[in-house]
């Protein structure tokens, strides 16, 4: 527990970490198994589309997966093992800006269309352990942490935006 405690110091301090959005934004739609860069209040979120107007949270901190989180490995330059965390659903709009930057592989996508759509487990062999709730346990904090990602990109859910009037 001791590993995990220091790992979610790393964590914490890895989000502090802001990111300047780029100047070119892809104008793609995502598509079922694309993975997209989402750019949002100085964070990089990383997300795999399921829909053109819904993706999964992911994070490279596969250490803090639990059974539900389904692990898979890409190409990024922050890491090659992923988690797609099932639970946090992030909702796109059209104002959502992101990069389209890699698609999953066949067998990734067709295991996520079985967890997304027929509603099955994900494999215990591209998961996480099964875990019982503890709020001191560091996994739990990463799945706190995690969700409130998910309201940067679902705020508008849950509030109304106001257009900003010109010459105020």
């Amino acid at each position: 527990m001791d590993f995990l405690n220091e790992l979610f110091d790393v964590y914490r301090k890895a989000n502090k970490i802001k990111f300047k959005e780029p100047e070119q934004m892809s104008n793609q739609t995502a598509k079922f198994g694309d993975i997209i860069e989402i750019y949002t209040n100085g964070e990089l979120l990383i997300a795999v589309a399921i829909s053109s107007s819904q993706a999964l949270l992911m994070s490279e901190f596969v250490e803090f997966a639990t059974n539900t989180d389904f692990i898979v490995r890409m190409q990024h330059p922050i890491a090659e093992n992923w988690m797609i965390q099932i639970d946090k659903r992030l909702h796109l709009t059209p104002k959502t800006k992101y990069n389209i930057c890699y698609t999953l592989d066949e067998n990734s996508k067709a295991i996520l269309k079985d967890i997304i759509i027929k509603g099955k487990s994900v494999p215990a062999e591209k998961s996480g352990p099964k875990t019982p709730p503890n709020h001191k346990d560091p996994r739990y904090k990463f799945k706190r942490a995690e969700l409130e990602k998910t309201l940067l990109i679902n705020k508008h859910l849950f509030y109304e935006e106001v257009e900003e009037e010109e010459g105020t």
